[in-house]
């Protein structure tokens, strides 16, 4: 038999109360109703799977204040985040563009740091999705000719793009599995390739069980 479907609907209002109102208003009020529509047809249709879900967007969007990486870092951090890059922090510091292409060259798919990709292929969308290889995964997922993602990253901090690249990940990775087992750590592995601020999205994930009656 079926789940039954939560009995709160996801909009802009729930999601503002799942972060305790810290979140930019017309943002959510753009893609609040995408996720109402498309979570459903992408069977993230339980309370646990949709917060699980939604814990782990509301932290990898700074609590649903923006859909792009903010690179603009002060020179201590960038020691702290990436400390490869401690030499070098002070020439990097509040330069995003170097910043991203020093931090992110070679991996995920990114040519080197001359290359550009580490920029160009930043941290957007509901789950920071990030390097070049992840935004070309997503191209052949969602296969749609007119939107190439590689060719023009961008799309992917527009609502209804940042939202089908977000499932399209989840699904990638059978990410339901993780939340049907209410198994937090390995959600965001999945997510975020790491373990990182782990304890907000504990909170926010039960926060958000709450406000779905469970």
């Amino acid at each position: 038999m079926a789940n039954p479907p939560p009995p709160t609907v996801i909009d802009a209002k729930f999601l503002q109360a799942l972060v305790c109102n810290e979140a930019s208003p017309g943002l959510v009020e753009a893609f609040a109703p995408i996720l109402a529509d498309r979570l459903p047809a992408a069977q993230i249709d339980t309370p646990l799977r949709l917060a699980h879900f939604l814990a782990q967007a509301a932290v990898e969007t700074w609590m649903f204040r923006r859909l792009e990486e903010d690179l603009s870092y002060r020179a201590a951090r960038i020691a702290v985040v990436w400390p490869p890059l401690k030499a070098r922090a002070d020439l990097l510091a509040m330069n995003p563009e170097a910043l991203g292409n020093a931090a992110y060259a070679n991996i995920n798919g990114n040519g080197d740091e001359a290359s550009g990709d580490g920029y160009r292929f930043r941290g957007r969308g509901l789950f920071c999705l990030t390097g070049r290889a992840n935004y070309d995964a997503a191209d052949k997922t969602l296969g749609d000719p007119a939107r190439h993602l590689t060719e023009d990253p961008d799309l992917v901090s527009e609502p209804v793009m940042a939202v089908q690249t977000t499932i399209s990940f989840w699904h990638a990775r059978n990410i339901n599995e993780a939340a049907d087992a209410d198994d937090i750590s390995r959600v965001t592995k999945l997510v975020n390739g790491a373990c990182l601020a782990i304890a907000d999205r504990a909170i926010i994930k039960s926060r958000a069980l709450k406000l779905l009656g469970k």
